[in-house]
């Protein structure tokens, strides 16, 4: 990327940085503890990103995706937030 001069980068991240949130819905500022291998990957990659910024000055967005894949009407699969 550095080589191609690449500027913007739109990373694919997930709401897994978050870990057991303290709060819902989750905002932004919210704070980072991942538990599962996944979420402690994407957060990390969000953290190296940011020093690309500060030393190549890639900008880069982080899309977190919070149940991509939708939940069973029935409550057989999916979040569920009344545990």
């Amino acid at each position: 990327m550095l080589k191609e001069d690449v500027k913007y980068l739109i990373f694919s991240s997930s709401c897994a940085t978050y870990g057991h949130p303290e709060t819902t819905p989750i905002k932004e500022d919210h704070p980072k503890n991942p538990i599962s291998t996944y979420g402690k990957t994407k957060h990390m990659i969000e953290e190296i990103l940011k020093d690309y910024k500060k030393a190549y000055g890639l900008n880069f967005i982080s899309l977190r995706y919070f149940n991509a894949a939708g939940a069973d009407l029935d409550g057989e699969i999916g979040e569920n937030r009344n545990v």
